[in-house]
């Protein structure tokens, strides 16, 4: 027994039942028959029902508590990828253009990126200079180096023509095959930088394709006589091409000089032109096959890189800068350019450009 106070609940632990129990008491005093008489008032709960309240309570709080987490790792999520979103909007930018492509970045960015934005552009004015320094640069240089390669080879063959003992005029025959060569890959050089250069900055309108096609087959077919070479055409119709003329025109050149560089003397060219579908787009395709020498066994990959020949053709003045050019172009038109070894031998060349 407890001494139990009259104005305040005692608290106390006992046994009811063999159970553990809680029990509260509080005692009062109230008149009875106009006696006093002290009255105790009992109120107990056992460890089972005390042990769930403090498990519901316990509960309610963990549950609160994940779900205050969860909502906080909403909220951060969203605010990470908010603060994200314009530099993935930057990158995507970036990604979409080409090699080529040296222009500013304009792409509206928070306050916070613009410092970024700007040592990008920065960075990317410094690239595009340089690059137009190294490009007019090999312009100079092949036009500088040409002039002095022509007076040299004029000379030799004026040489050649009095010289009378056979040693000299073999000597002067390899000069003459040596300047030869040097000129070419002066030019193409120049082809090249200048196809590099308008890649970036492409003059985009529709020409007549059958057009260009037939105008370069038939500069080409002087050379081709001198060879006793057959030039075969066959062009469909009058065919459309939307892109840059000038680098068009620059492609077809090489892929048609290649042609009748590499083709024995008295056989056949084949060339085709007709408009094809590819993906559901119409694409115009043409198609350049000679009886030359093939590819050598290379792959495509290495013919089209840079100062890239087979070698089969060693003896045959060339820079290796031909297909170079024609893949470029092509590429540069979202087309597809295709070389491949024609049965029976020589070689088919394939150029699919964009309609539309």
């Amino acid at each position: 027994q407890e001494k139990i106070n009259s104005t305040s609940p005692s608290y106390t632990t006992g046994t009811y039942n063999n159970e553990t129990v809680r029990i509260a008491a509080l005692s009062r005093v109230i008149p009875v028959k106009s006696k006093p008489v002290s009255v105790v008032v009992l109120v107990a709960q056992t460890r089972t029902g005390q042990d769930a309240v403090t498990d519901r309570v316990a509960n309610t709080a963990a549950a609160l508590g994940i779900g205050f987490f969860i909502i906080a790792g909403i909220l951060s999520w969203i605010a990470i990828q908010s603060a994200v979103s314009p530099l993935h909007k930057v990158a995507d930018a970036l990604g979409r253009r080409g090699a080529h492509d040296l222009r500013p970045l304009t792409h509206p960015v928070p306050q916070e990126l613009e410092p970024l934005v700007g040592s990008l552009n920065s960075f990317i004015a410094r690239l595009r200079g340089a690059l137009n320094r190294t490009e007019t640069f090999i312009t100079e240089a092949a036009h500088h180096v040409r002039t002095p390669l022509a007076t040299v080879r004029a000379q030799a063959e004026i040489a050649l023509r009095q010289t009378e003992t056979d040693a000299s005029r073999k000597t002067l025959r390899s000069v003459i095959r040596a300047v030869d060569e040097s000129s070419r890959s002066a030019t193409q050089l120049l082809d090249h930088a200048m196809v590099t250069y308008r890649s970036d900055q492409m003059t985009m309108n529709e020409f007549d394709y059958s057009a260009l096609v037939c105008e370069m087959i038939r500069s080409a077919a002087i050379t081709a006589d001198l060879k006793d070479l057959t030039i075969e055409q066959e062009i469909t119709g009058d065919i459309m091409v939307w892109g840059d003329r000038i680098l068009v025109e620059n492609a077809l050149r090489n892929l048609l000089d290649n042609a009748i560089k590499y083709s024995p003397p008295e056989t056949t060219i084949a060339i085709n032109l007709s408009s094809q579908h590819h993906q559901n787009k119409p694409i115009a395709q043409l198609s350049i096959c000679d009886q030359g020498r093939g590819l050598g066994g290379m792959e495509q990959s290495s013919l089209t890189q840079r100062f890239g020949r087979g070698s089969n053709v060693k003896d045959i003045i060339g820079s290796g800068l031909g297909l170079t050019i024609v893949d470029e172009v092509t590429k540069a038109h979202d087309g597809h350019f295709e070389i491949s070894a024609r049965t029976g031998g020589g070689t088919c060349a394939l150029i699919q450009l964009p309609q539309h």
